[in-house]
């Protein structure tokens, strides 16, 4: 298995082969793997805690040295040695692979070789495994460019489903039975994102073709209850509740699906009723993100979704939802009227309680969300249903988002909500901050940027604020992560790189640049847009470089501790022109958001002081 390109240079340095690392420290080198000149390859018998290596202190300064991307990569490549060595045994524990592989795999970027497709296959089925989307994206384009040939097929449209990517996963899968027409798997995977795009004339002709060949090959197996259910989900829309039932009942003599259970239960009640409902509720309130549940931008939604559909004999029912919330939120109520043929969309948000105040929780609270359906008519009760959910608090930042149950679409767009220009330590830094600036004032987007930014990185140089990096802040294993707003990160001055990167973002934004938002595998940064005084100023642009969402500067924000200004804008647009180059804003395992657009879509920053 061998890494990036730039891998070897730093374990030369540390005396390392990628040998010791990969291979287990025994056997003969691949060609390429290591020069012929190389020390005999010591036996790494443990990797390091990374994130004992790279975590700052919480609420104070850091006293250690901040971590540098080469030794990010060091320990991110130790992690997937660790992963190797593990997918080996008998009975490969994908607890441990996928946690070790969990951010490590974005930064090494390991590549497969011939002798590594036994350990890329362990690693996809447990990534497929333990729902780890993101991490069997990128192991399955690892695969594919190893060797397109290898039929892995299914598992990179799957992790697209998982990533709420319905559409290219579609248009993938169809793709891909091209290839690979006499594969059961990958036409229930195929039915798995027609149904979750809701076609489901497609969703039914795609099961019966992973029904068709799996009779064909005598199989009756998972893919084959799966089919079935697809099957009874495309007609239980269409309208068929008998044949619907046929199906669960197949699909439950192969193998018991609480999903299917449950849809026999939601048969139950369209028979009886004529109305369908689909219900997508959150598990987890963040308290952070309040002022935006009420209007729902994408990509947050809302609390509960629920969509109805009249496919029985009447022509409409009126029907009235109500909601609760316990603890926090009073109940809340819609009266809708579903028209037969038609899909009624509704997205529910309870008011909170006058006297209850966020700031109150301090640490994640458990609540019991509700929804009842009824009748408008006589009151007769239609669906009803209470879950759990955890309420988290102001300072807890999600990073994905809970779907159809398995799906987790991320959601680093809601970083946006902790970019609060309008706080009073952000404003009383600038106010010092400007007297470094030209001409004692910042001209934001009317002048050149490079003197501003640099009035902002000296200001927080002399207070001897410090960044470190922290490759937790990219950890698919948590769906969240805590992140205290720049207010408080600038009065603890230090934080992590997210931390470091928003506060970079709100100081930005309070000038009035055009702030870019960027994460890659293991770290965050920011960037911003040249002005037109930038474009007017010789040699202005010569530190800009081409980016996913066009010609921008980037700043290493954790070089801050280090240095000046101008050397953490050279290592920002090199680590970004590196992921380019490395597809990782291609396929996914990197991004570039504009803060306008994201401000535009009705990502606003959280209340301030």
């Amino acid at each position: 298995m061998r890494m990036r390109a730039t891998l070897a240079g730093v374990l030369g340095v540390l005396g390392l082969s990628l040998v010791s690392l990969v291979s287990g420290g025994c056997g003969k080198a691949k060609p390429g793997d290591a020069p012929d000149s190389a020390p005999a390859p010591p036996i790494i018998d443990a990797a390091p805690d990374v994130g004992a290596l790279d975590a700052a202190p919480e609420g104070g300064k850091g006293s250690q040295k901040p971590m540098t991307q080469e030794e990010a990569l060091l320990a991110a490549t130790k992690q997937v040695y660790l992963a190797t060595e593990e997918a080996k045994e008998k009975k490969p524990d994908c607890d441990k692979i996928a946690d070790d592989l969990d951010v490590a795999f974005g930064i090494a970027a390991p590549k497969m070789g011939p002798d590594d497709r036994g350990a890329f296959m362990a690693f996809a089925a447990c990534a497929k495994k333990k729902e780890r989307w993101r991490l069997l994206e990128e192991i399955a384009h690892a695969m594919i460019a190893g060797d397109p040939t290898l039929k892995t097929s299914a598992y990179l449209p799957r992790a697209l489903i998982g990533l709420g990517q319905y559409d290219t996963a579609a248009r993938m899968a169809s793709g891909i039975l091209k290839a690979w027409p006499k594969d059961g798997e990958i036409y229930t995977t195929a039915a798995l994102a027609s149904s979750r795009l809701e076609d489901w004339e497609t969703t039914s002709k795609q099961a019966d073709q992973a029904l068709l060949i799996q009779r064909q090959k005598g199989v009756s197996d998972e893919v084959t209850a799966q089919a079935h259910v697809f099957k009874a989900e495309a007609l239980l829309h269409q309208g068929k509740i008998d044949e619907a039932n046929r199906e669960l009942d197949a699909a439950k003599r192969v193998k018991v699906y609480e999903f299917a259970t449950k849809m026999r239960e939601k048969s139950d009640i369209v028979k009886n009723t004529g109305l369908l409902l689909d219900a997508d509720v959150e598990d987890e309130v963040y308290l952070g993100l309040l002022h935006l549940y009420p209007k729902a931008p994408a990509p947050l939604g809302g609390l509960a979704t629920f969509k109805l559909y009249e496919i029985g004999d009447k022509a409409s029912q009126q029907v009235r939802i109500e909601l609760t919330l316990s603890s926090i939120c009073d109940p809340v109520g819609k009266a809708v009227t579903v028209n037969k043929g038609r899909r009624e969309i509704q997205k529910l948000f309870p008011p909170t309680k006058a006297d209850w105040k966020p700031e109150s929780v301090k640490a994640p609270q458990p609540a019991q969300l509700g929804y009842k359906i009824t009748s408008a008519v006589d009151g007769t009760v239609l669906y009803e249903e209470t879950r759990k959910v955890t309420i988290e608090p102001k300072d807890r930042l999600p990073l994905y988002l809970r779907a159809h149950d398995t799906d987790y679409r991320p959601v680093r767009e809601l970083a946006a909500a902790w970019i609060t220009p309008s706080a009073k330590a952000v404003i009383g830094l600038l106010e010092a901050a400007k007297k470094r600036a030209p001409n004692g004032a910042f001209a934001g987007g009317q002048g050149p940027t490079f003197p501003q930014v640099q009035a902002i990185w000296d200001e927080l140089r002399s207070r001897g604020v410090s960044f470190v990096r922290d490759s937790s802040v990219d950890s698919e294993g948590a769906r969240s992560q805590k992140v205290r707003l720049p207010a408080e990160v600038i009065g603890a001055q230090s934080g992590n790189a997210l931390e470091g990167s928003l506060v970079f973002a709100t100081l930005l934004e309070a000038i009035g640049l055009d702030v870019i938002l960027v994460n890659v595998p293991g770290n965050m940064f920011v960037g911003w847009m040249p002005t037109k005084a930038d474009h007017g100023t010789p040699d202005a642009l010569k530190s800009a470089v081409s980016s996913p969402v066009g010609t921008a500067f980037f700043l290493e924000t954790t070089m801050i501790g280090e240095g000046p200004a101008d050397a953490a804008i050279l290592r920002g647009d090199a680590e970004l022109v590196e992921r380019v180059g490395a597809g990782d804003f291609s396929n996914g395992s990197a991004g570039a958001l504009l803060l306008s657009k994201l401000r535009k879509a009705g990502i606003l920053p959280q209340p301030s002081d």
